[in-house]
């Protein structure tokens, strides 16, 4: 069955009016409440009516006076909204960047043989191929019909769990969507000497391949993902985040 692509929301920046029609609002009616007042019969005529005029002032003053300062409260809640989204983006920033460097330490600290850093995924890439050809070349034989993406799995199964005492048995484990068959034919053609120093020689590896990396790559896939779920449960009207590298 083909699976539906999954889907990603795009982020759009609020406009300027999105952030600020509550402001405008707000002074558009108080700009027409105060303007209300020359609608009244004391200035309507030839001459103003001083005694009602002035009832009328010290009305609107009370009155409009209180809706300003409803007006006032209002803007430095909102003052304070902007500062609160603020600090709450540069603590998101700060967290983030830290969790970036603590990746990016990670990665220097990975090593295999004499190689560290970003070289060693180059050199696990090649090591994957070699067990993918074993893998390929055990479904043919015993014709157990396995797609590509099965063998995909099988042979990254292979990669972090490797061969060994410990890790024969963990990778089997692994294997429970395949043949018991098809296992331990897997399993015991990773276990061969010869073809462990067959494939160090052809790739020319600065180690036995086929141990496993479940040491290197168990810490590295943990901290991604909790950078990842980090960075996932966070809402944030404004993010601005760097590439994980």
């Amino acid at each position: 069955m083909k699976q539906d692509k999954p889907t990603y929301e795009t982020y759009k920046k609020p406009s300027w009016f999105q952030k600020n029609w509550i402001a405008l609002a707000t002074l558009f009616i108080g700009l027409i409440s105060v303007n209300l007042i020359f609608f009244s019969g004391s200035y309507w005529g030839d001459t103003v009516d001083p005694s009602k005029a002035g009832v009328l002032g010290d009305f609107v003053g009370g009155y409009i006076g209180t809706i300003f300062s409803l007006v006032a409260v209002m803007f430095l809640y909102l003052t304070l909204r902007d500062q609160r989204e603020s600090s709450t983006i540069e603590k998101f920033d700060s967290k983030y960047f830290e969790l970036i460097q603590l990746h990016r330490d990670n990665v220097k600290e990975i090593g295999i043989g004499d190689d560290f850093g970003k070289k060693i995924f180059v050199v696990m890439i090649r090591e994957f191929r070699e067990i993918l050809k074993i893998a390929d070349k055990i479904n043919k034989k015993g014709n157990f019909n396995y797609t590509q993406e099965q063998l995909f799995v099988a042979s990254y199964c292979g990669l972090f769990f490797g061969v060994g005492p410990n890790s024969s048995r963990m990778m089997k484990d692994s294997l429970f969507e395949f043949s018991e068959d098809f296992a331990d034919s897997f399993i015991s053609e990773l276990e061969d000497e010869d073809v462990k120093q067959k494939v160090k020689q052809d790739r020319r590896f600065k180690y036995i391949p086929f141990e496993g990396h479940q040491s290197r790559l168990g810490h590295y896939y943990r901290h991604l993902y909790q950078t990842i779920t980090y960075v996932d449960s966070k809402s944030i009207d404004i993010v601005s985040c760097p590439k994980i590298g």
